[in-house]
């Protein structure tokens, strides 16, 4: 098992905290109940839940009380000390609405939506929001790009661990390209303006108001997210560590050692 190590690595001394970083479990979580580390905070960044027909024509408040429940269950057979949840675009009868009533309900994690818990000493904030696309019907927590700055805004500039559903622009996001071959009928194979790369079948599928946040205001010592199922993975940019531990397709767990 690799373990990256951040924040003040050069105190030998000091504290360090074991966080465990998974996401994108897509109601696989139960399998993946053996190999999750031990350690001292456990993060899910989003899509604890998969899409079907049935849960989005369904009784959203029904589906809304099922997830709490099999949440529930899962987090309370992980002996961490603290775990968190933030969702991601599959929870999709976790709107914002509903978002005391789903803090109160789930009772074995601390659910952040646009909120910030303080765990010994470490600021962790945790929001949701993602851009919506064409191709998914799942869309909880889906907005249109520029509609995506507002929730920025909120992201404090004291956040220690900043866990969102999406990627930055750019930092492990290369997805799925939506209809490549017709749009590469229409496009040359000029490299791609954001990473300088060819990727005829793939796109950025990050926002670049989240990628302007991180790196220019709130500058995070660990930046942890998901979504996308091709990346799962851990880089480092400008002194910031990012991970994305989808699971979906690629069933590794990032850990990092972080010294206080």
């Amino acid at each position: 098992m690799k373990v990256h190590k951040v924040g003040k690595v050069e105190s030998n001394d000091g504290k360090v905290l074991r966080i465990v970083h998974i996401s994108d479990t897509h109601m696989r979580h139960d399998q993946y109940l053996e190999s999750i580390p031990k350690g001292d905070i456990l993060i899910h960044s989003g899509d604890f839940s998969a899409f079907s027909v049935g849960r989005y024509f369904g009784n959203k408040s029904r589906d809304r009380e099922e997830m709490i429940r099999e949440i529930n269950s899962f987090f309370q057979k992980l002996p961490f000390k603290h775990r968190i949840l933030v969702a991601g675009n599959h929870e999709m009868s976790f709107d914002r609405e509903h978002r005391q009533f789903i803090e109160e309900q789930l009772t074995e994690v601390v659910y952040l939506q646009d909120k910030m818990v303080t765990i010994e000493g470490l600021n962790i904030y945790g929001t949701p929001w993602n851009i919506k696309r064409v191709v998914s019907y799942a869309r909880g927590f889906a907005k249109p790009k520029n509609a995506l700055d507002k929730y920025w805004k909120l992201i404090p500039s004291e956040t220690d661990i900043l866990v969102t559903h999406l990627p930055p622009e750019g930092i492990l996001d290369l997805g799925k390209k939506s209809f490549a071959g017709i749009r590469n009928l229409f496009s040359s194979n000029d490299p791609c303006n954001v990473c300088g790369d060819v990727h005829e079948t793939k796109e950025h599928w990050g926002c670049r108001g989240l990628k302007r946040t991180v790196f220019k205001r709130v500058r995070p010592t660990l930046h942890l997210f998901g979504h996308v199922h091709e990346e799962n993975g851990v880089t480092t940019a400008d002194g910031i560590t990012f991970s994305n531990a989808a699971m979906k397709l690629i069933d590794n767990i990032n850990v990092f050692d972080y010294y206080l």
